[in-house]
């Protein structure tokens, strides 16, 4: 996860559909449940495309704010984000709500900082946070 690679976001919409097709074999899952599913995939495939993004480059901004907003789309739906809040770390869930609550020049060098405290594995989180 410390490389960026250009055909990395092809990979993961490939991915993120193979999820939703097993996720529509399931039987006992409702429409709402199914959207649920394919937006918890999204954002969290958008947060890997964000943190593998070491040096986010000049030719490389253009995906890297594509990700910051499909991100804060998705997060628009509380039901989503009781879900992440379940399923996500007390990490990703700070580094979730640097992604809504600051504008996207600031979110770029947040993402270096996060991934130096991580690399000297130092936590951010000290408490429950919710989304």
């Amino acid at each position: 996860m410390h490389h960026y690679f250009p055909n990395m976001k092809l990979n993961n919409a490939l991915f993120e559909n193979y999820i939703l097709e097993v996720v529509n074999l399931l039987d006992g899952l409702d429409h709402k449940e199914r959207r649920l599913i394919g937006e918890y995939w999204n954002v969290r495939l958008a947060m890997t495309n964000i943190l593998r993004q070491d040096s986010v480059k000049i030719n490389h901004k253009d995906d890297f704010i594509s990700d910051i907003r499909a991100i804060k789309k998705d997060l628009m739906d509380p039901e989503l984000g009781k879900m992440l809040n379940y399923n996500f770390t007390k990490d990703q869930i700070i580094f979730i709500k640097i992604i809504m609550v600051f504008p996207n020049n600031i979110i770029i060098p947040s993402v270096k900082i996060l991934k130096c405290l991580k690399h000297f594995k130092i936590s951010l989180s000290s408490s429950s946070v919710q989304v």
